[in-house]
């Protein structure tokens, strides 16, 4: 089992891709771009899904092949937390407040999996919030509390996942980040 204090550093670690040019899955597809930090040998995958609507998105970045470390959800369906074991202390003091406020809280709209010990990728925040503690996150909330109308030009959808991905790859400390194609198919 992996501790919140390995996690935490994992999730801190420099990765760089091993592609330099990407391009976002068409919907209902999904890309895994390899990741990796030569200093301390590990490495990480970076997995992006489409769903078949326009503006839906699920990116990871998992390490030692199955741990999920992070995971971005953009216009999925609420997500439940689960509740907290007795006597449960995360070493990670942000965390640990953030998993005491959410404890079987239903998470709507797009959301952030954070790795926490002994649950895994259980846990799910609202951007809004982690936005208050990130600026990285801070920047990708604003981006999405703008809100958006489906019959406005794809473009303009297909590019805030973009700057979503973009966003998500500076928090999960992806250096350099891949080039990302803007053509929407």
């Amino acid at each position: 089992m992996l501790s919140q204090i390995e996690a935490d550093r994992l999730i801190a670690m420099p990765k760089e891709p091993l592609i330099q040019d990407i391009s976002l899955p068409q919907e209902g597809k999904s890309l895994r771009v390899e990741l990796v930090n030569k200093k301390h040998n590990e490495k990480f995958f970076l997995d992006i899904y489409r769903q078949q609507m326009v503006l839906y998105a699920t990116y990871q970045t998992r390490a030692r092949k199955d741990i999920v470390l992070c995971r971005l959800d953009l216009g999925n369906k609420p997500h439940t937390n689960p509740s907290i074991k007795e006597g449960y202390q995360n070493s990670n003091f942000k965390l640990n407040t953030l998993i005491k406020s959410f404890e079987g809280q239903r998470v709507e709209g797009p959301h952030m999996h954070i790795f926490v010990e002994e649950y895994s990728d259980k846990w799910a925040f609202p951007l809004k919030i982690l936005g208050q503690i990130d600026e990285t996150l801070s920047q990708l909330e604003t981006l999405w509390s703008m809100g958006y109308n489906m019959n406005r030009d794809n473009n303009v959808l297909f590019n805030k996942l973009v700057y979503s991905l973009e966003y998500f790859l500076d928090y999960c400390n992806v250096k350099p980040k891949p080039t990302i194609n803007r053509r929407l198919f």
